[in-house]
């Protein structure tokens, strides 16, 4: 019969010595709001809960997955970007029709942007999720003005 004890005591157990530093911050941060939420004093929770949140916005930048340098020269390409197409397109269209496009152009730049500072942890997923929700509001928006309508009471004379 096979010894099944060896294969136990190979695996590697967790070091609990060793917190990992998310660990160490959301302990931080849980820690300020119980001293926020036992405290009588209205000073010491402001301070307590302003303190756990700069702890989780340092959090959110220490876990970063884009490298920041990387974030501002994409954010500059992009700026450069939009802002060359929505030239041209007032060079080469009628101001209606630039004043559209460039519409697009901007929400999409808006889209990338906020999209990059999410990646550089500046942004939360809330803050995220508001914006590309208010982007979908307003992109519906723009395309159910530029729908024509046929069926109106007023063509059909």
């Amino acid at each position: 019969m096979a010894d099944t004890g060896g294969a136990k005591q190979r695996q590697k157990p967790k070091d609990k010595g060793n917190p990992s530093l998310s660990e160490i911050a959301h302990k931080q941060v849980m820690d300020l709001l119980r001293q926020a939420e036992k405290s009588q004093h209205p000073d010491i929770i402001s301070t307590a809960l302003k303190i756990a949140e700069e702890t989780s916005k340092h959090q959110r930048s220490q876990t970063a997955r884009v490298p920041p340098i990387l974030i501002v020269f994409l954010a500059v390409v992009i700026t450069a970007v939009a802002g060359r197409v929505c030239l041209l397109c007032f060079r080469s269209y009628t101001l209606a029709v630039a004043s559209e496009i460039s519409a697009i152009v901007l929400l999409l730049y808006l889209t990338l942007i906020v999209v990059l500072l999410f990646l550089a942890g500046r942004l939360t997923e809330r803050s995220l999720m508001k914006v590309l929700s208010w982007v979908r509001d307003h992109v519906k928006g723009l395309f159910s003005r530029s729908k024509p309508r046929g069926d109106t009471p007023s063509d059909n004379n």
